[in-house]
């Protein structure tokens, strides 16, 4: 399992969500769940983020955020989000 000590996040974070039609998970609510309790998987094969962090907000919404690697190790970027859905655990 890779290191996670970094979040930053794309500029098109929350717009990634809006053009796929998602309710939006703002950066703070992933900012809750990067220092919260948060579990780490493996995306499914052929896509282009390698993980998926799930976890809640401060306000109780379980949200699922994909994360992509970067070249400096343990700093990862968050790309978009959802609701999490029964199918990401």
């Amino acid at each position: 399992m890779p290191t996670f000590d970094d979040l930053v996040f794309h500029p098109n974070f929350e717009a990634h969500q809006f053009a796929a039609g998602r309710r939006l998970v703002t950066i703070e609510e992933a900012d809750d769940v990067w220092y919260g309790e948060r579990t780490f998987v493996r995306n499914r094969r052929r896509r282009a983020a390698t993980y998926l962090m799930l976890g809640r907000t401060t306000g109780g919404r379980e949200v699922t955020i994909v994360v992509l690697g970067t070249a400096a190790r343990g700093t990862w970027v968050a790309y978009t989000a959802w609701d999490t859905k029964p199918g990401d655990v």
